[in-house]
């Protein structure tokens, strides 16, 4: 019951910061924040794993879930097959660890969403270079992008995936000046960055 109080507290502080920082007299602090804390836009999430409450929006609650729907679709679909023997000849060119040819089957052989995770120096760049020349032949285009400049300039110098920052791919998007189809191959470099 303690540490509950404590998280919440915590949480509490870092509304009571950006509050501050908005608000001119004490009057006007304690009025924005109980109007934040009873707003019904707001949830309470419980702590988080540093032990602070942590919140979201009803907003960021629903296009979570809308995301999360669509990532099953795409886990549970394959319609961007390549053939067996393109994977086996990468394989064989790249001269992959078996951890990496797990990982290079696991992303060309399975589903439409695939993922892979590594320490940094395990060949993850190395391995997407197979995959990417492997997708090229099949076809398809594949596009990088990440959320830092240095990350997707990283993706496409050790992977050969022409690359760019999501909010970069995100604004040709939304202009028309890219659009996305069947034939395109998404590569999310440092996922867990992404908000």
């Amino acid at each position: 019951h303690e540490e509950a109080k404590k998280a919440f507290e915590a949480g509490e502080r870092e509304m009571a910061c950006v509050i501050h920082k908005a608000t001119e007299t004490a009057e006007a602090f304690h009025t924005a924040m109980n109007q934040l804390k009873t707003h019904p836009s707001l949830i309470a999430l419980g702590p988080g794993d540093d032990g602070r409450q942590k919140y979201a929006t009803r907003q960021a609650i629903v296009m979570e879930s809308r995301l999360e729907d669509d990532a099953y679709q795409l886990q549970n679909n394959s319609h961007h097959s390549v053939s067996s023997s393109g994977v086996e000849k990468a394989l064989a060119d790249y001269r992959l660890n078996e951890g990496q040819g797990r990982a290079l089957r696991h992303i060309l052989l399975e589903r439409d969403m695939a993922m892979i995770v590594g320490k940094a120096g395990t060949g993850k760049s190395y391995l997407m270079k197979a995959a990417n020349e492997v997708w090229q032949q099949e076809g398809y285009r594949v596009i990088g992008t990440a959320v830092a400049g240095i990350a997707s300039e990283s993706l496409e110098s050790e992977s050969n995936i022409q690359s760019s920052t999501i909010a970069s791919l995100k604004y040709r998007l939304e202009k028309g000046l890219i659009q996305l189809n069947d034939k395109d191959i998404v590569v999310l470099d440092e996922a867990g960055m992404v908000d």
